[in-house]
């Protein structure tokens, strides 16, 4: 499922958008263009979907950084938020207390987390958008029990 039009690489998009044969991101629409794509696009360049650059230092020497201009630097899109699914989950708590004695209670607990079992959309691609539903987000239903006396 795409989130938004982020980048996706033409080696995972099939023709014509791209070059996939095998294992690629379907349903875009031919009209499909990202909101952002990296400097360097151009299949089989040494930094091909990056956004590396080549810095010349006063040395002389030259040096690889990534462009500040990226969503891992500082930008104006790196404090851009894109919402992510609406995970929810329900915990549960249930307690009963036994008197033993005037003076000594024997108090049992059941505590239930994701007492409804909900797995939950885990959230899309920081680049591309692209959400699977191979894993979930939420841990599967899980239950604890304790006993507490007082006396």
């Amino acid at each position: 499922y795409m989130w938004y039009n982020g980048y996706l690489a033409p080696t995972v998009l099939p023709a014509p958008l791209g070059t996939c044969t095998t294992n690629c991101v379907n349903g875009l629409p031919t009209s499909y263009v990202p909101y952002q794509t990296p400097i360097d696009n151009t299949p089989g360049t040494t930094y091909y979907g990056d956004n590396d650059v080549v810095v010349t230092l006063a040395n002389g020497s030259k040096q690889t950084v990534p462009y500040p201009g990226s969503l891992l630097g500082a930008c104006y899109l790196c404090k851009t938020m894109v919402n992510g699914p609406n995970n929810w989950t329900i915990d549960t708590s249930i307690f009963k207390v036994f008197p033993i004695t005037e003076r000594m209670n024997l108090r049992v607990n059941m505590d239930v987390f994701n007492a409804l079992n909900v797995q939950g959309w885990e959230n899309p691609g920081y680049l591309s958008g692209v959400e699977t539903n191979l894993t979930s987000y939420n841990t599967p239903r899980q239950i604890q029990l304790t006993a507490r006396l007082t006396f």
